[in-house]
């Protein structure tokens, strides 16, 4: 009976070990690395995104420096130019972001892409200056010297995505 069990035991793992082999079943090793190379192909068009949104910002605010050189009375905010881009681009009337919708009680449909706008700033955190150890009299003197940032420096504006009503639907309730 015992070899039996084996046989069966040994002729499973031989199953396994081909359908690993043939790329049936993945390892834990190969759903990691897939797993790190979609992080890193989202974090890569995110961050392609957001170089396009900079791009597109930097005629934007050489457009408000013209504007304030002729003495303009008001001045557009970025994001009020891109919202204008936008209208022209693709005729959108209201913009709300996904949970905003989903308040109002709708529903954006599957596979719509998001208009890019600046969100609110954040302020990073300041990070304390790297340093060799302090002996243990310059310790009490010393507490972690904080580099200060400029206020430019200081703030990070993340990208918010914004879904007009044309790509919606009333949710089912």
């Amino acid at each position: 009976m015992t070899t039996t069990k084996k046989g069966a035991k040994s002729a499973k793992l031989e199953t396994a070990e081909a359908s690993v082999k043939s790329g049936a079943i993945m390892t834990a090793a190969q759903v990691a690395e897939q797993a790190t190379q979609t992080k890193t192909a989202k974090q890569q068009a995110a961050q392609e995104r957001r170089e396009w949104l900079k791009a597109i910002s930097a005629d934007f605010q050489a457009q408000q420096k013209i504007m304030e050189m002729t003495g303009a009375d008001y001045i557009p905010t970025i994001n009020e130019m891109l919202r204008a881009y936008y209208e022209k681009q693709n005729n959108i009337t209201e913009l709300n972001t996904f949970d905003q919708w989903k308040e109002k009680g709708y529903q954006v449909r599957r596979g719509e892409k998001a208009y890019l706008f600046w969100g609110k700033p954040k302020s990073r955190q300041q990070q304390p200056t790297a340093q060799a150890e302090p002996s243990e009299d310059e310790q009490g003197e010393q507490a972690q010297q904080v580099e200060p940032l400029t206020a430019k420096q200081n703030d990070y504006f993340p990208l918010c995505y914004l879904f007009d009503i044309s790509q919606c639907h009333k949710a089912n309730a």
